[in-house]
């Protein structure tokens, strides 16, 4: 029988480093797989996990300032009040929030991945 083992790194350990495509590792801080993707500091969380998270907006402002408390700087869609897609400029400014500017006051929802 074969066994296969991620390498096991903490959290400081991983957020630096940019995983090769396909690369895994298991940060044990978190207790979570992440992949890489050859461009994404700490890599991306594993698909399959069940960790995510939705704000909504419901007033207008040209920035949100958004506290999902996910432990990872999460992938980011924004939507409309009416459910369409939308741009904003993302910044995480850490593992646990990030901030969305617009150009106008902006009301609607995000999906952190």
């Amino acid at each position: 029988m074969s066994i296969f083992r991620l390498p096991r790194i903490t959290t400081a350990q991983r957020t630096p480093l940019v995983l090769e495509l396909g690369e895994l590792v298991y940060d044990t801080d978190l207790n979570q797989v992440f992949r890489g993707n050859g461009l994404t500091a700490g890599g991306l969380p594993f698909a399959g996990g069940s960790q995510s998270f939705v704000h909504t907006q419901a007033s207008p402002s040209p920035s949100w300032t958004v506290n999902h408390n996910l432990g990872f700087r999460p992938a980011v869609e924004v939507y409309s009040v009416g459910g369409a897609e939308i741009e904003a400029a993302i910044l995480h400014t850490s593992v646990n929030q990030t901030a969305i500017s617009f150009s106008t006051p902006t009301a609607g929802s995000a999906r952190f991945t």
